[in-house]
């Protein structure tokens, strides 16, 4: 039994879909992790919105969300980004 969903999709300036990707939590144990991998998905701001979102399939107060991750590895690895240093 599908107890949730979670995904990202992506927005043209409309509002219409460019790209959606999504997975199922199945089971009731409380503890559900899931991975969703986004293939050659390159981020562009200036084009497109980004949307996270998650759907509970039951319903009650026993169905929450605690929290929800997003990683990302800019093309290139870690290289172009900044190194951020703390000062003296």
């Amino acid at each position: 039994m599908t107890t949730c969903k979670a995904g990202l999709a992506v927005l043209d300036e409309y509002g219409n879909s460019a790209g959606s990707w999504n997975g199922n939590s199945v089971g009731n144990t409380g503890d559900s992790t899931f991975d969703i991998l986004l293939p050659n998905l390159v981020v562009d701001y200036a084009t497109y919105s980004y949307q996270v979102w998650w759907k509970s399939n039951l319903l009650g107060s026993d169905m929450m969300l605690c929290g929800m991750r997003l990683y990302y590895l800019p093309e290139g690895g870690f290289v172009h980004l900044p190194a951020v240093m703390k000062g003296p």
